[in-house]
């Protein structure tokens, strides 16, 4: 299978929220809560940028892409589309989000329309990385000057299928970026992970079969990162291993605190790290018939 399996990953990320209006509610309750009457995207962060590092981490792998505000971006597992609303209000450019959840896809429109400069700039639809043909219009090839994934092919076990889908949907020269969570040895990673409840439901690999997915699709590998040290710091600063759940992140699941202490176990002993790879379109058409 090419994602782990649909339902369970949607079931995974959503279980702490039934629907999208709840998820929308909790955060206006929190905003309340607060006394934050005028929205800031920063507010959000917390909730929105669901991955290592929140904006910094978003911000890391963005600088690295030379986004102009002519540019259409293409965000793929946009969850509620806190990176995709963050990357078009700083450099002005347009994106759309994909995401196979759709509470997370309703609930993230609904955010957006808090920032009215966004309107036209941010828009999410409900569909799969793997199919992308379904879930973009018909005359979505070859639109997009550069994609990004954040923190998803640990859910998807064919990475050469998910970067060749992409490519598809890329201009000539365009560029992908990625910030996954990535395998640096072959020990047996310890779980519950954010991802994964168990390893039946994980796909992290290693940074070599991303770049040899990079190079099955016609990609050249420009960028390579590893962000070790800036995930350890981020679970440090954020004490998320002590046992308390920070906002936001029970609206997308439960159990975090022990998901988030099995990370930094995992990471202190080499297994895996957060990775950035950012890989140029070379206009030769791939070999994979995908």
């Amino acid at each position: 299978m090419s994602i782990v399996n649909g339902q369970d990953v949607e079931a995974h990320y959503s279980s702490g929220s039934t629907s999208g209006n709840e998820i929308f509610n909790k955060i206006k309750t929190y905003l309340n809560e607060n006394n934050i009457t005028t929205v800031r995207l920063t507010d959000l962060a917390p909730v929105d940028e669901f991955h290592i590092g929140g904006i910094p981490g978003t911000i890391s792998l963005m600088d690295k892409l030379d986004i102009k505000s002519t540019d259409t971006i293409l965000d793929v597992g946009a969850g509620l589309g806190g990176p995709a609303r963050f990357v078009a209000d700083k450099y002005g450019c347009k994106v759309i989000g994909v995401d196979l959840t759709k509470k997370f896809v309703d609930a993230g429109n609904e955010i957006t329309s808090l920032f009215p400069q966004l309107k036209d700039k941010v828009h999410l639809v409900v569909g799969s990385g793997l199919d992308l043909e379904k879930a973009l219009p018909s005359d979505s090839t070859g639109l997009f000057d550069k994609a990004y994934l954040l923190h998803v092919g640990m859910n998807i076990t064919d990475k050469t299928k998910l970067i060749n889908e992409i490519s598809k949907k890329l201009k000539p020269n365009g560029k992908l970026a990625i910030y996954d969570v990535m395998k640096m040895s072959s020990d047996e990673l310890e779980f519950p992970l954010p991802w994964a409840s168990d390893k039946s439901h994980d796909a992290c690999a290693s940074v070599d079969v991303y770049k040899k997915a990079f190079e099955n699709s016609g990609f050249n590998v420009t960028v390579e990162n590893s962000r070790l040290e800036f995930g350890l710091g981020v679970f440090e600063k954020r004490k998320m291993h002590s046992g308390k759940t920070p906002f936001g992140l029970n609206v997308h699941q439960e159990n975090f605190a022990t998901k988030g202490a099995n990370m930094v176990k995992n990471m202190k002993a080499g297994r895996m790290a957060p990775y950035e790879l950012i890989g140029v379109k070379n206009n030769i058409t791939s070999s994979n018939n995908l």
